[in-house]
């Protein structure tokens, strides 16, 4: 599921069909030519593509609704993009793969810009973009919060939580970064010294042993 950017438009996935729904009048369009499994869906931020990870297409499917046009960012691996996440600038489009790399895709000309290998094992659960549209914040799943900068080659790393890294989220102005992981501590990282700032658990929260 994915709100159009001024929430009039809601787009859904379900039973091997794409439809965008008219929230004013509860009416769906369907998406022409999509007859796969969607796994991610995300406008860019002027609404004007959507963008959808599935099994029809090994890359990123990129839809014009404005004028019906449809493009694919192909790539060597095999499986659809799990998670997508557009910059604020609407200049790069994020992808993470079922072979746990991390691309980063131009927009406009649909090549590669980057691509981040998959690090041993671990998968990436979470994307953010920082409101600069400079940074990229991924969580692993071996409990690092890696990120990635048009400006280095290398990540900054931020340890975090035990295990999953179920959500990220930068702060307005960029300085912070805030976390969810799955021991349910929020944290909120300072970004240009890379440590934690503080963190904190939820009100009325009740710790369940894992299974």
């Amino acid at each position: 599921i994915a709100w159009f950017p001024d929430s009039a438009q809601l787009a859904v996935a379900a039973s091997g069909e794409f439809q965008v729904w008219n929230v004013s009048t509860g009416q769906p369009t369907p998406l022409p030519n999509f007859n796969g499994v969607a796994f991610d869906a995300a406008w860019s931020p002027d609404g004007s593509q959507l963008a959808i990870g599935s099994n029809q297409s090994d890359g990123v499917l990129l839809y014009d609704l404005m004028t019906g046009l449809q493009r694919v960012f192909l790539t060597d691996q095999i499986g659809g993009p799990k998670l997508l996440a557009w910059s604020p600038d609407g200049k790069w489009l994020a992808s993470v793969h079922d072979d746990g790399w991390l691309r980063v895709w131009n927009a406009e000309s649909g090549q590669e810009q980057r691509n981040y290998p998959s690090i041993g094992w671990t998968s990436i659960n979470s994307l953010a973009w920082s409101p600069n549209s400079k940074t990229l914040a991924a969580g692993y799943r071996d409990n690092i919060i890696r990120l990635w900068s048009f400006d280095s080659e290398e990540p900054t790393l931020l340890i975090d939580s035990w295990w999953l890294i179920h959500s990220l989220a930068f702060s307005p102005d960029g300085t912070q970064l805030y976390s969810g992981g799955h021991d349910n501590i929020l944290r909120a990282w300072d970004v240009a010294s890379a440590t934690l700032a503080k963190s904190a658990v939820p009100a009325n929260f009740r710790h369940f042993p894992l299974i």
